[in-house]
């Protein structure tokens, strides 16, 4: 249905814990300027810098999180969150 819509969804799988390849997906994803980004994050720290360099250089890519809410004061750095606090 979605292709039908003209959208391509690109998935990647990272185990969890391995935050440096998450780190890399997330920015080889933004690379490609994506009309939005799901994040499921294997943690709740390790993509903040991430998440911080995507707000200076994507600011028009909305981010959602899923599972873990990131652990900072700054919910500008993403777009949503849904999930248990």
């Amino acid at each position: 249905a979605i292709k039908k819509e003209g959208a391509n969804v690109i998935t990647e799988y990272v185990n969890f814990g391995a935050a440096a390849e998450q780190t890399q997906q997330l920015n080889r994803a933004l690379s490609t300027n994506p009309a939005a980004v799901l994040i499921w994050p294997t943690d709740q720290t390790s993509l903040l810098p991430a998440l911080a360099r995507a707000k200076q250089t994507n600011p028009n890519v909305p981010i959602v999180i899923s599972i873990y809410p990131p652990d900072t004061k700054d919910d500008t750095l993403y777009t949503a969150f849904f999930g248990a606090d």
